[in-house]
């Protein structure tokens, strides 16, 4: 891989920090101020950030950060990359933020050598790389579902200066369980513990998800007894990888006693809740059951869907097809 040879400047990071950043290092690792510019669409961030490059003196970087964040946010990341040549070619230093983002972007693009060499402009800048710089790093090898790198950054971070937070963690753990590690994410859990660093729903979230993927449901309960016991309460989401994991093992019934747990718990079953639902009970054949599922959905209001909406035709579509081949 072209990113390998820079894992020594990962050790040569860790181990140059200072232990305390200054204060000026503080404020240079500031984020956004409040009032930030509206930006819906890709064309109004353009057209904002030449607006901004006509203006003299030219806005602070912190202004030029919140165009960057809010087209990143619109998942436009060869943009933000683009915007930052032209930020650098004016003049605009960047900041630890900045180069974050940039970071962030490269690793969306699946480019982990670019977001590796963007380290270089740190030390060039004077600059050091924060625990957001290694967190995302490590969420860019996880999505390229290579763990190993992730792990070594993650035990870097330990030794250096620059520690893991509960970020790190979450996002080494969440990637070896969805490679069905689970034995690897226990572990790893227990080193956070030892660390110091409480697991929060997140981390749960996770574990319960890979104990669930391999079929594991009495360790999926104690997971759950010992997030509860922690004063760490299940959501929605928590919830949902149960029922989902319940409906695709054809355990109908006990899908719906957690849903009904939900409900006991005051906590509102959404539309994914009712997908997975209905998506296990024609799995099943169960049509009649399905369609009181669909009922309940639509008796609930469409006001329900629209944080989900690319899901109403799914949930239509899963019946449609059902039907069709039992020829109803």
């Amino acid at each position: 891989m072209p990113f390998l040879h820079s894992t020594s400047t990962l050790v040569a990071l860790f181990h140059s920090q200072s232990s305390k950043p200054s204060k000026s290092q503080l404020v240079r690792e500031r984020g956004p101020v409040p009032s930030k510019p509206k930006v819906t669409t890709l064309e109004d961030a353009l057209n904002l950030f030449d607006e901004m490059l006509q203006r003299r003196p030219l806005p602070s970087v912190v202004r030029f950060n919140q165009i960057l964040t809010q087209v990143s946010k619109l998942k436009h990341h060869s943009a933000v990359i683009s915007l930052n040549k032209q930020m650098r070619m004016l003049g605009i230093a960047s900041d630890v933020y900045t180069l974050n983002i940039i970071i962030n972007c490269f690793c969306h693009l699946n480019q982990m050598g670019f977001s590796i060499s963007v380290l270089g402009h740190f030390f060039k800048l004077g600059l050091q790389p924060n625990v957001i710089t290694f967190n995302t790093l490590t969420k860019g090898f996880c999505m390229m579902g290579n763990k190993n790198l992730a792990i070594q950054l993650l035990r870097n971070m330990e030794t250096g200066s620059c520690k893991p937070d509960v970020i790190t963690y979450n996002t080494v753990i969440d990637g070896l369980c969805k490679d069905t590690l689970v034995g690897d994410a226990m572990n790893l859990f227990s080193e956070m513990i030892s660390w110091g660093i409480a697991p929060n729903v997140i981390t749960y979230n996770s574990l319960i998800d890979g104990v669930c993927r391999l079929g594991k449901w009495e360790e999926a309960t104690m997971c759950l007894n010992k997030m509860v016991s922690q004063n760490i309460f299940p959501y929605v989401c928590t919830f949902n990888i149960l029922v989902d994991a319940l409906c695709k093992e054809g355990m109908g019934m006990e899908a719906k006693s957690a849903v009904q747990m939900m409900i006991r718990r005051d906590i509102d079953p959404n539309v994914i809740t009712y997908n997975s639902l209905m998506d296990g009970y024609c799995l099943r054949g169960e049509m009649d059951k399905a369609r009181q599922v669909f009922d309940l959905v639509v008796s609930r209001g469409w006001k329900c869907l629209v944080g989900n909406f690319f899901l109403i035709p799914l949930l239509v579509v899963v019946l449609l097809t059902v039907f069709a081949k039992q020829g109803e």
